[in-house]
């Protein structure tokens, strides 16, 4: 069994980036042909300044990634993502979907484990991979402990046409805006029919969930100092969705018996380095090995895969939470004005440069390329 939480069908500005080191094994497990119509490959990422709007760096990603690391860096929308990885899922004779299971809570017990559904009937098998996300059900049983803590920041996230949308914004590049408290973070989506827009402040009513309704006056308050092209992108949204930034330290452990954790149930990552998907697919693939290993030993399978895993999980968590900062550095005194002359804010933009450069090539572990052979098609 896998309760895997999906619901963005309908969601406005519900994006998301795919570095090589997960669109190799996409490719590889037959994925990438069927999301490929919809995605869209950005020439490159753009550092800017959001107070002045100067170009700070330029990290190039076509044809650069293909060549380098064997796979392209991609934007599209997650609606897209997932009916590729359904239409994918239908045609394997393993997969059994039962779409609008709500997870109550798990019983296991000596043989076998229980899902109870909330409404319903649940299900029962020898093992369970919980992949529920930041709020996962699954965990409680797995570390009862862990608790998710406010980061102390609020996401936006909006969508708009392409349409008559000016440069650099209808550039054909992911753009990330660097500011005192507050960052923006643009990418196109739909093949390139869309702008995907982010919006990162310090501050913020905590709420549980990813799909609140987002108050603009709220968004714009954390960007009153920035330049005026920046802030005319903001302006244009008409609906924003918000969301909490929730932090949760590195579990003791991720399994407990023939139950475990993949993606953000084990390891959620602040959304500062794009990898928190590429991650859940590297975890997916690793731990379809060490199943194909030890298919009667769930238990043994599921450790093995912890151990694969858990180095990069957890040196992704804390360079995210050092990217949050490094995003949002301030000046002397707190001065947004001065921020952009420091020798801090110029070491800082070097190491995001140096940093995004490296995490395109992922965990680029054996095992992970490994198991994408088995699982081919």
């Amino acid at each position: 069994m896998r309760p895997r939480r999906s619901s963005f069908t309908e969601e406005s500005g519900a994006g998301i980036q795919l570095g090589p080191n997960a669109t190799r094994l996409l490719r590889s497990l037959g994925v990438f042909d069927a999301i490929e119509p919809t995605a869209f490959r950005p020439e490159a990422i753009c550092l800017f300044d959001g107070i002045t709007g100067r170009r700070l760096a330029t990290v190039p990603l076509k044809p650069q990634a293909e060549t380098r690391y064997g796979a392209p860096y991609i934007s599209l929308h997650r609606a897209d993502l997932h009916a590729g990885l359904l239409s994918v899922a239908k045609t394997l004779q393993a997969v059994e979907l039962r779409p609008g299971f709500d997870l109550a809570q798990i019983e296991p017990g000596e043989k076998t484990i229980a899902a109870r559904r909330i409404g319903g009937p649940g299900a029962e098998g020898s093992a369970l991979i919980g992949a529920d996300g930041l709020w996962s059900v699954v965990r409680k049983t797995v570390a009862p402990g862990a608790t998710l803590s406010f980061s102390g920041a609020t996401a936006y996230r909006g969508m708009l046409p392409m349409g008559d949308l000016p440069s650099p914004f209808a550039d054909p590049v992911v753009g990330l805006w660097l500011g005192p408290k507050a960052h923006l973070v643009h990418y196109p989506v739909r093949g390139g029919e869309a702008l995907n827009i982010v919006a990162v402040t310090e501050g913020g009513q905590e709420v549980q969930g990813w799909n609140q309704s987002g108050d603009a006056a709220s968004l714009l308050s954390g960007f009153t100092r920035w330049c005026k092209e920046s802030k005319s992108l903001l302006e244009r949204v008409q609906a924003w969705r918000r969301w909490s930034l929730y932090r949760l330290p590195p579990l003791p452990y991720w399994s407990g018996g023939a139950i475990t954790l993949l993606g953000d149930a084990a390891h959620p990552v602040l959304p500062f380095l794009a990898q928190g998907a590429g991650l859940a697919i590297e975890d997916a693939v690793t731990l379809a090995e060490t199943l194909a290993a030890e298919p009667n030993e769930p238990a043994a399978a599921f450790h093995r895969y912890e151990v694969l895993r858990r180095p990069r999980a957890t040196r992704l968590q804390q360079q995210s939470k050092r990217f949050g900062w490094l995003y949002h550095l301030r000046g002397p005194r707190g001065s947004p004005a001065t921020s952009r002359f420091t020798p801090q804010r110029r070491d800082g933009t070097r190491e995001i440069r140096l940093a995004l450069r490296r995490n395109l090539a992922g965990s680029g572990g054996n095992a992970v390329f490994r198991a994408a052979r088995i699982l081919s098609p």
